[in-house]
């Protein structure tokens, strides 16, 4: 009995894998590294908001898992994105208040890093740099050590 279809044609061998190209390394040793940079953000411990007024209420405890928060934004400053100074820890509640009211947060940061500090952190975000993330992640790596990760 003929078949209505005719018979698949053999494979040749299989292609050897190539290695990765520079580009897609460098782009999953920049996801690493935020996770990583997340990691060390959040073992200082709980939301620094806690006991301060966050918009028009007193935040006294957290509803929600805790976040690690880029100070200036990751998009905007990429060359502090990565930066241990440019995050705190918060509670995603507060860390979506903040988002939506970026004016707020810019008044809270001044309070919270100083006059000195502020433009020692804005200087920095106005770096233009080329992030090596795969040197990145080894340096990370250490400080995570450091901090028992």
């Amino acid at each position: 009995m003929a078949s209505a279809f005719p018979k698949p044609q053999k494979r040749g061998k299989k292609p050897k894998k190539r290695l990765p190209t520079k580009k897609v390394r460098q782009k999953k040793a920049k996801a690493k590294c935020l996770a990583l940079w997340s990691k060390i953000i959040r073992a200082k411990g709980a939301c620094v908001f806690i006991g301060k007024l966050v918009g028009r209420k007193w935040h006294e405890r957290c509803s929600t898992p805790l976040n690690a928060m880029h100070c200036l934004p990751k998009g905007a400053y990429p060359a502090l994105r990565l930066h241990l100074d440019n995050g705190m820890a918060g509670c995603g509640e507060v860390h979506m208040y903040y988002t939506k009211h970026p004016e707020e947060f810019g008044i809270l940061l001044r309070q919270f890093w100083g006059p000195e500090k502020t433009e020692e952190m804005l200087a920095l975000a106005r770096t233009q740099i080329k992030i090596d993330y795969e040197a990145e992640l080894v340096v990370l790596e250490e400080k995570a050590r450091e901090h028992g990760l």
